[in-house]
């Protein structure tokens, strides 16, 4: 995981990190780097240490479309090819049209602030007939469905890297929907690239 120390960035890093905790994963498998906003932490930096830790998957909480392109492109050039897992930003075309192997390694996940209408969730409170209504943390809730993903295809390096092959984006779609007891349930959609076609799977 690399993080970047703003507010935004550190506060998904902190949700995904607790949720990994509590799931009991291996703490070890786990490593983390924070990267400087100002100044910012060089791009070398942060590339040289992902290329020590050669792992499967680098978790970006980093809104810096510089840096992030710069890392790609040198663990590219170093014969490294992860999975890319982070903000909408991803989808950038700075970032789709990089050479060999990125643009087919790419996780992105939308905001979902930007994609529910909170206009629901407060007439509820107002009308008494919930207590409260939590924040939703940016980007949380599709990183665990990312996380669902993985979890129903197993957890060997196999079975994880199968998953994802078929996972391109994830995000929250319409509306968060409350049933008679004012439950809440947003709807999740996984935009998956096979053969160069989209299409929408709701899961």
């Amino acid at each position: 995981m690399i993080y970047e120390a703003s507010l935004s960035e550190l506060t998904l890093f902190s949700s995904y990190l607790t949720e990994v905790e509590e799931a009991k994963e291996e703490s070890a498998a786990i490593a983390r780097m924070n990267i400087s906003t100002y100044p910012f932490t060089s791009t070398e930096d942060a590339s040289a240490y992902i290329i020590d830790k050669k792992p499967d998957c680098v978790i970006l909480f980093v809104s810096s479309h510089d840096a992030i392109e710069g890392m790609m492109r040198n663990t590219e050039d170093v014969g490294l090819h992860p999975y890319w897992m982070g903000e909408e930003n991803l989808l950038s075309s700075d970032f789709s049209s990089l050479e060999g192997r990125v643009d087919n390694k790419i996780i992105a996940l939308t905001s979902v602030e930007r994609v529910t209408n909170p206009f629901f969730s407060f007439d509820a409170v107002e009308s008494g007939e919930i207590s409260a209504v939590s924040e939703i943390q940016y980007g949380y809730d599709a990183l665990m469905v990312v996380n669902n993903v993985i979890q129903s295809n197993g957890y060997s390096v196999e079975a994880i890297k199968n998953g994802l092959d078929n996972l391109r984006m994830v995000g929250l779609s319409g509306v968060i929907s409350f049933d008679e007891t004012k439950t809440r349930y947003p709807s999740y959609d996984i935009l998956v690239w096979r053969g160069g076609d989209t299409g929408w799977e709701i899961m």
